[in-house]
C-alpha cells in the first residue's frame, strides 16, 4: 500500500499574483499523538496546581522545581506538535511586472509559468523534499471556473509541468470549510464582505496567519504584506483537501 504523502505543493493560479506554498503536513502523526499530548497537557496543569499550592504555603524552592518539570514537558509537547505542520517555502510573484493581465497572450503566459516553475519551484522541491527521503510532494491545484480563462490556462500549464507526478485537482470551496478557531469560520467573512471573492481571500488569509503563528513558518516575508493572501490560498486548499476533500479530488478532476 502506498504511503500517504507528507509533502504538498499548492498553487494560487494567476499571472499577476501567482502564488505557491511548499509544506509538510503529517495528520497521521497528529492523530496518533493527540491523546498522549492531551494527557501530557493535563499532567502539566496538575503540576502547575501543585506548584501554586506549594508557593502559597511558602515553599518557593519546591514550587520552582515543579515549575521547571512542567516547563520541560510543555516545551517537548510544543516541539512535537509544531512538527505536524511545516511551512517551508512560498512566494507571490508577478510574472509580468508593469503589464496588465489582459495584454498578456496565452503563449507568453504559459512560458512564464514554465520558467518560474523551473527556476524557482523545482529548486525548492530539490532543496526541501528530496533530502527528507519521504517521497515526492503531492501537487495540489485548485479547480478554475471556465469564465476565468487566464487562471484556467495557468492551471492547465501546471498540470502539464507536473504530469509525471502526483497531481490532484481540488474544489475551490474546500478551503472555506477550514477554521482554526471560532473567529476563523467562513460565515463571519461572508457576512462582512460584499463579494465571495473578497470573503474567500480574507478567510484564507486569517486562518493561514493563525497557522503560521501556531506552527511557525519558514516562508519569507511578502512586500506588501497583502500579497501573503495568495500564499494563504495555495496552502489552505491543501488543508481543505486533507481534512474535507477525500472524494472531492476525483469530482473536480472530472470537471476540469
Amino acid at each position: 500500500m502506498t504511503a500517504a504523502p507528507k509533502w504538498f505543493l499548492g498553487f494560487d493560479c494567476a499571472t499577476k499574483t501567482f502564488g505557491f506554498s511548499l509544506s509538510r503536513v503529517d495528520l497521521a502523526a497528529a492523530a496518533a499523538a493527540r491523546e498522549r499530548l492531551a494527557r501530557s497537557g493535563r499532567a502539566a496543569a496538575e503540576l502547575l496546581r501543585r506548584a501554586g499550592d506549594l508557593a502559597g504555603a511558602g515553599d518557593a524552592a519546591a514550587a520552582a522545581g515543579i515549575l521547571d518539570a512542567a516547563a520541560a514537558s510543555v516545551e517537548a509537547a510544543d516541539r512535537e506538535s509544531r512538527g505536524f505542520v511545516r511551512l517551508v517555502d512560498g512566494e507571490t510573484k508577478d510574472l509580468f511586472p508593469g503589464r496588465p493581465d489582459k495584454e498578456i497572450s496565452t503563449v507568453e503566459r504559459l512560458r512564464a509559468v514554465a520558467r518560474y516553475v523551473a527556476g524557482r519551484i523545482r529548486p525548492a522541491l530539490e532543496r526541501h523534499v528530496a533530502p527528507a527521503g519521504e517521497g515526492r510532494a503531492q501537487i495540489v491545484i485548485e479547480y478554475q471556473m471556465g469564465q476565468n480563462s487566464p487562471a484556467r490556462a495557468v492551471a492547465a500549464a501546471l498540470i502539464a509541468l507536473f504530469a509525471e507526478e502526483n497531481v490532484i485537482i481540488v474544489g475551490p470551496s474546500l478551503k472555506n470549510k477550514v477554521a482554526t478557531c471560532e473567529a476563523g469560520r467562513y460565515c463571519y467573512f461572508a457576512e462582512k464582505y460584499a463579494t465571495s471573492y473578497t470573503a474567500n481571500k480574507a478567510h484564507a488569509k486569517f486562518n493561514f496567519a493563525r497557522l503560521e503563528e501556531l506552527f511557525g513558518t519558514e516562508i519569507p516575508a511578502t512586500v506588501p504584506a497583502s500579497l501573503r493572501g495568495h500564499i494563504a490560498d495555495s496552502f489552505m486548499q491543501v488543508i481543505g483537501h486533507l481534512v474535507h476533500g477525500a472524494a472531492d479530488a476525483e469530482k473536480a478532476a472530472a470537471m476540469f
